[in-house]
C-alpha cells in the first residue's frame, strides 16, 4: 500500500465533514499538529500509531469516534424557548450554567459554544425528548441549591 500522506488526511477529513478540529480530535491529536500532519499535502504521516487509525478509519468508519455536531439554536427552540423572547434566553442560560448574553451571542451572531456547552447539549440530546427540559431544570435546582454563595 501507498505511504498516507497529508492529502489522504485532507482528503478523509473532508469526506466526513469534519471540522480540522473534529478530525483532530477523531485521531485524538492537537489541532496543531493536525494542522502540521495536513498542510504538505505530499508529507508522508510517520507515526505508526496513527497511520493503523487511519487504516482502522477507512476499512470500518463505523469505529470512527464522531460526536454529532451541536445545533444549539434547534436545541434551543426544541425545548420550547423563542430566539427572541430574553426572557427565555435568560432561564436556558440558567439551565445551562451560562448567562443570557452567552445564549444571546450564540444564537443571533453564530457564536460557538463551548465545548462543556457542547458536551453538556449533546449528554441531554440522548435523553427521550419528553424528559430533555425536565432533567435539566431538576439538575440546575440541585446545583443552585448546592452552590455555598446561594
Amino acid at each position: 500500500m501507498p505511504p498516507i500522506t497529508g492529502e489522504d488526511l485532507e482528503r478523509w477529513r473532508l469526506a466526513h465533514t469534519l471540522s480540522k478540529h473534529g478530525a483532530a480530535k477523531a485521531f485524538g491529536v492537537q489541532i496543531i499538529r493536525w494542522q502540521n500532519l495536513t498542510e504538505d499535502p505530499t508529507a508522508v504521516v510517520d507515526d505508526k500509531t496513527l497511520q493503523r487509525l487511519y487504516r482502522l478509519y477507512e476499512q470500518h468508519p463505523e469505529t470512527i469516534p464522531v460526536e454529532p455536531a451541536t445545533d444549539f439554536v434547534g436545541f434551543y427552540e426544541s425545548l420550547g424557548f423563542d430566539r427572541a423572547s430574553t426572557k427565555d434566553m435568560d432561564i436556558f442560560g440558567d439551565l445551562i450554567g451560562r448567562s443570557a448574553n452567552n445564549v444571546y451571542r450564540i444564537i443571533h451572531y453564530e457564536g460557538n459554544p463551548s465545548q462543556v456547552i457542547t458536551k453538556y447539549i449533546n449528554g441531554v440530546m440522548r435523553l427521550p425528548k419528553n424528559k430533555r427540559l425536565s432533567v435539566m431544570k431538576e439538575i440546575s435546582k440541585s446545583i443552585v441549591k448546592d452552590d455555598p454563595k446561594g
